[in-house]
């Protein structure tokens, strides 16, 4: 029962998300490039100084990952990398002005696309699928 139950959970948010990425598809940058500018753009708005380090850590992936990646941002001028002025041991990663641009641009093209989908969608069912959402969070919290 429970591997049925995962089959059907991943099935459907894959399809999901498929169906998203085809009418709202990432010309600039890649999904996950996409994922680390947003990464980037949270921690700018805190004021945190962001290293690799930190990206890894936070992700969950290799240093050498994260330097790829960030390597392939800065060839498309969409993130800088700075010397920290109080420990110049540090190289601080930020998204340019470009960066942020195309990340305000792709999220508002998913934020139309998300409101035409929830029109469509009656809205105590919405609220059912929140609830059971919060349910599902407060269950994978307590295990």
């Amino acid at each position: 029962m429970d591997k049925l139950i995962w089959d059907k959970y991943f099935s459907l948010v894959e399809e999901i998300k498929q169906s998203i990425m085809d009418r709202c598809p990432f010309e600039e940058f890649s999904i996950g490039e996409f994922y680390m500018l947003r990464l980037l753009m949270d921690y700018e708005k805190r004021n945190v100084n962001v290293t690799t380090k930190l990206i890894s850590e936070y992700l969950r992936i290799s240093k050498p990952a994260v330097s790829q990646m960030l390597n392939a941002l800065e060839k498309k001028e969409l993130i800088e990398r700075t010397i920290n002025k109080e420990d110049r041991r540090q190289i601080c990663i930020t998204t340019t002005r470009k960066g942020r641009d195309l990340v305000i641009e792709q999220c508002k093209k998913h934020e139309e696309l998300f409101s035409e989908i929830i029109k469509s969608v009656d809205e105590k069912d919405i609220e059912t699928l929140f609830v059971i959402l919060e349910n599902v969070l407060k269950a994978v919290k307590e295990v």
